[in-house]
């Protein structure tokens, strides 16, 4: 690696905390005469502070890190450096990630099994200005996309599933519900459910009911879930019985308990101490010394 290179060489840093995911990226631009790679490095800070020293044409870097998360990195490499753009590599492929890695600002979102054609090919892509989305995630983007341009009315576009996880969510489902309604997977539940809060606009679950109560979505709901508290219904041909006001139960009085005399402070202690259906009867030592006391006997 070298900080110097040709006018008409593309320089490139790559980040990528797992020492063999970084040797095996580093290895795609072996050869590449183009592409010189100028910084490899497991840390965030180490490729920070060389952007802010170096020209760093393209950053590609891992989105999840330890210390730093990719779409942080991207917006700390933007501040730091405007012209660079930024690649993100994923092994997880999520709508989370990409649309805040898309957000933060930067030009590329990979996978990381992507081959070494598709990884150069993208460098040179978003170098001249462009931006790459890995195929799969450019799908999903073209729905977002499409679901973007709202009707008249504020409707936008819902595939089908996506309306089923809304109507339960206006019954007030949970996550784990829904999935076993529509036997799915609770995290496709909630990949729907993200994918919902970017069409309809909004931040949380409550938000999004109403949202669905002011379009239409929440009326006609499919699914009813379950109520475990409503009350049966009585047979048919019976008579329903009058209902009766339960009638209080007695309490039995409890034990009771001869306890050796003691002083006053010691008796408050005790009732305050006692089970309230127990009755003590403390008793003070006749002044004869006549009085009934278990441990004493006449000799």
């Amino acid at each position: 690696m070298s900080s110097q290179i040709p006018p008409d060489c593309v320089g490139v840093a790559l980040v990528d905390d797992d020492a063999m995911a970084l040797a095996h990226l580093e290895s795609y631009f072996s050869g590449v005469e183009d592409l010189s790679v100028l910084l490899a490095t497991r840390s965030t800070h180490e490729a920070l502070r060389f952007v802010q020293s170096h020209q760093v044409d393209v950053l590609i870097t891992d989105v999840h890190m330890e210390n730093m998360d990719g779409v942080e990195m991207t917006r700390e490499v933007l501040r730091s450096s405007p012209p660079t753009r930024v690649i993100l590599l994923t092994t997880i492929d999520t709508d989370e990630d990409l649309l805040q890695g898309l957000g933060a600002g930067a030009s590329g979102f990979l996978l990381k099994s992507a081959p070494a054609e598709e990884i150069t090919s993208a460098v040179r892509t978003v170098h001249s200005g462009a931006k790459v989305v890995a195929p799969t995630p450019t799908t999903r983007l073209i729905d977002y996309a499409l679901a973007s341009v709202r009707g008249a009315d504020g409707s936008v576009h819902l595939s089908e599933r996506e309306r089923d996880v809304l109507h339960l969510l206006c019954e007030g489902a949970s996550n784990r519900k829904i999935a076993s309604l529509l036997t799915i997977a609770e995290a496709t539940v909630k990949s729907h459910i993200t994918g919902l809060f970017h069409k309809t606009g909004t931040t949380s679950r409550l938000e999004m009911v109403v949202w669905a109560f002011k379009h239409g979505y929440a009326s006609n709901s499919p699914f009813t879930i379950p109520s475990s508290s409503a009350p049966q219904q009585p047979d048919a041909g019976l008579e329903p019985q009058p209902l009766r006001a339960p009638q209080p139960r007695a309490l039995m009085p409890g034990p009771v308990i001869r306890l050796q005399p003691v002083s006053i402070r010691m008796r408050k202690m005790m009732m305050m101490r006692t089970h309230p259906t127990t009755l003590i009867a403390l008793v003070s030592e006749p002044e004869d010394g006549a009085g009934l006391r278990p441990d004493r006997r006449e000799g």
